[in-house]
């Protein structure tokens, strides 16, 4: 998905915004994110219930604190952890491999280089390991998705792309969408320590207050009922629809020209890093 990227800090309870100290234009992407954050969590309510018995089942957790019969044995075998366990090494035995292979005679000369810098990039990002979380994410609920950002502290601050294994319990897609290339927005939910934003954010910082947890399905970590000075991030990736005013040549007159308004980015906002 071609997107721009926004960040949003959510609304509420997280976070104290003083509407004196933020423009309009601001606070208009504060609640447009935050609608598209509601609506795309109440639609997701169902699918949250189901990975939570399928977690259960695999943790052995799903027939606790159920009225079973008396008769029946408490001692269950767990045939689902079983059966994930033997899946998993069979499918990542063996690394996928990314062959190169070229379009052209003068290609040739270059395959070897490229398909050493796809090698030792798959090294570099841990790949390997990032592999295995997923596909036991997958197996256990249907559902692992990875993330590519960009790390501009990476290589001596001349940044480079960082993979990352999206808890999916975080991840809010456009709810009207069929898949994710025809989402018109997806959303990334964490929560982040106060200080660690007003590191980032060093501008924003007089106006950064956290709080505590209100949404602990966000969180990975068991019992956060002791956890203070926290911010609820909404990382939303949109589709931009910006126009531009350009000349282009009259089709009825080429020595002419005309100016139309055109998409600035007509195949999505893409960040690109030579």
């Amino acid at each position: 998905m071609n997107t721009s990227k926004f960040t949003s800090l959510f609304k509420g309870r997280e976070v104290k915004a003083d509407k004196q100290s933020h423009s309009e234009e601001e606070l208009n992407l504060v609640r447009d994110i935050t609608e598209k954050f509601e609506a795309a969590s109440a639609a997701k309510q169902d699918k949250t219930r189901i990975w939570n018995d399928c977690i259960a089942a695999y943790n052995s957790d799903y027939f606790k604190n159920k009225n079973r019969p008396e008769y029946k044995s408490d001692e269950i075998s767990n045939f689902i952890f079983s059966t994930l366990e033997v899946i998993k090494p069979i499918m990542v035995d063996n690394d996928p491999h990314i062959f190169v292979l070229p379009k052209t005679p003068e290609g040739v000369e270059v395959v070897d280089k490229i398909q050493d810098v796809f090698d030792s990039e798959w090294l570099r990002a841990e790949m390997k390991k990032k592999l295995l979380q997923g596909v036991t994410v997958s197996l256990q609920i249907g559902t692992a998705i990875y993330g590519v950002f960009w790390d501009g502290k990476d290589e001596n601050g001349l940044g480079n792309v960082r993979i990352t294994l999206i808890n999916p319990y975080n991840f809010f897609p456009d709810p009207m969408a069929v898949d994710i290339d025809s989402a018109e927005y997806v959303i990334y939910a964490t929560y982040k320590h106060v200080n660690q934003l007003k590191q980032a954010f060093p501008d924003k910082a007089s106006r950064l207050v956290g709080s505590g947890i209100n949404r602990p399905e966000l969180v990975v970590q068991g019992n956060v009922s002791d956890v203070s000075n926290q911010v609820l991030v909404l990382e939303c990736y949109m589709r931009d629809y910006t126009t531009v005013e350009v000349e282009q040549i009259d089709p009825e007159d080429e020595t002419k020209t005309l100016k139309v308004m055109t998409r600035k980015y007509p195949k999505g906002r893409i960040v690109t890093v030579a």
